[in-house]
C-alpha cells in the first residue's frame, strides 16, 4: 500500500481540527466566561493560531500547547509580541513547555490580584 504525501497532509488536517475541536470543548467548560464573547467559529480560529505559534516556539506537550492557547485567548492574539514576552519565548535557555507554564503561572497570578 502506497500513501501518498497529499493523503499523509490530509489525515494530519484531520487529526489537527479533531485537536481543535477538543481544545475548544476544554476552553467552553473551564474558562466559559472568558469564551462566552467568541462564536464557535472564531474560537476554533483563535485556537488554531494559538496552536501554530505554540508549536512555532517548540512547545509540543498538550499541556504546554493547551495553556498557551490559553494566554491567547485570555491575553490576546498578540500576546507573544510584546518585547520582553517574545524575548523570553525565544530564550533557549529553558525548556519551551517550561517556559509556557512559568508565564501562564505569571499570568495567572495577576489576573486574580
Amino acid at each position: 500500500m502506497l500513501i501518498r504525501r497529499k493523503q499523509l497532509e490530509t489525515m494530519a488536517d484531520s487529526q489537527d481540527e479533531e485537536y481543535y475541536v477538543r481544545l475548544k470543548a476544554f476552553f467552553r467548560t473551564n474558562i466559559s466566561e472568558q469564551t462566552a464573547d467568541f462564536d464557535d467559529p472564531t474560537l476554533l480560529e483563535w485556537i488554531r493560531i494559538g496552536v501554530r505559534k505554540a508549536r512555532a516556539y517548540k512547545i509540543h506537550t498538550n499541556e504546554g500547547v493547551t495553556k498557551f492557547v490559553a494566554l491567547v485567548l485570555l491575553v490576546g492574539r498578540e500576546f507573544d509580541q510584546e518585547p520582553a514576552v517574545n524575548r523570553y519565548l525565544k530564550s533557549p535557555d529553558l525548556d519551551p513547555d517550561l517556559k509556557v507554564h512559568v508565564l501562564s503561572e505569571m499570568v495567572s497570578r495577576n489576573l486574580r490580584a
